[in-house]
């Protein structure tokens, strides 16, 4: 579309949110300048490709599959403990503490199956079906590390004030919601790979709220241990802001990117 604002100016407008201007400001000279704004939407309004990645979903949701279904010939309570802890507090925390230690192999399995399950939520979310691209690698790298980092660093603040059993809880809740948050994604993930392209903003919305009560969940929780414990007012605001909101808030600012 092409409007005319004045003689001696043009503006177009163009699907990628570009307008360019043209100034004449004699008859033998044209100076001209192109504005561009980036644009992503938060919900992808745009049809998302089906049959270009269709092979490499179907095989990333039967692999996934597979190895939900190895772990649960495992162990039959593995994944039931798992999505039970989210939920409640003490009744299955001895259990996962000897099932974490006797099956750290299974679980860390399970870690990078649910980073996979939240690094392909975010491609789709950004427009990015390709589920093994760099981009993508880098996310599940983060992921990882950030599991591994906030794991040391709570055993350091552990080590330092001297509450062991303070760290064994925090400890389990991590495995728990960063296990969780993958299983919870995982049908939602297969439903935005072949459900019609319609429904797709839909999908996102209730899988986006989903998470949301399980972040939540997961800042009560750490809100209930630590009162529970009497630790610090100040060392709780600390702890949730720079380990809990302040990696979100870095993982957004990222992927929107």
């Amino acid at each position: 579309m092409h409007i005319d604002l004045t003689q001696n100016t043009n503006t177009t407008f163009s699907p990628f949110k570009c307008r360019h201007v043209t100034y004449s400001s004699s008859l033998f000279e044209q100076d001209t300048f192109e504005i561009c704004t980036s644009h992503r939407p938060l919900l992808p309004y745009t049809e998302l490709p089906r049959n270009e990645y269709l092979t490499q979903n179907l095989t990333f949701s039967i692999i996934l599959l597979i190895i939900l279904a190895l772990i649960r010939l495992q162990g039959r309570n593995m994944l039931s403990n798992l999505l039970s802890l989210l939920f409640k507090r003490k009744k299955i925390e001895l259990i996962l503490s000897e099932e974490i230690n006797h099956n750290l192999f299974y679980y860390i399995i399970l870690l990078c199956s649910s980073a996979s399950v939240i690094t392909g939520f975010l491609s789709l979310l950004i427009q990015e079906p390709n589920l093994f691209s760099v981009f993508n690698c880098y996310i599940w790298g983060m992921l990882l590390l950030y599991h591994v980092l906030l794991l040391g660093v709570v055993q350091l603040l552990g080590w330092i004030f001297n509450a062991k059993y303070i760290v064994d809880e925090c400890i389990i809740n991590l495995w728990a919601f960063h296990i969780g948050t993958g299983i919870i994604l995982f049908p939602f993930l297969v439903v935005l790979f072949f459900v019609p392209n319609s429904a797709a903003a839909l999908v996102f919305k209730i899988a986006l709220l989903a998470i949301s009560i399980l972040i939540t969940t997961k800042i009560i929780r750490w809100i209930q241990i630590l009162i529970s414990n009497r630790v610090s007012i100040l060392y709780m605001i600390l702890y949730l802001c720079a380990l809990e909101i302040v990696p979100l808030l870095i993982l957004y600012k990222i992927t929107m990117e």
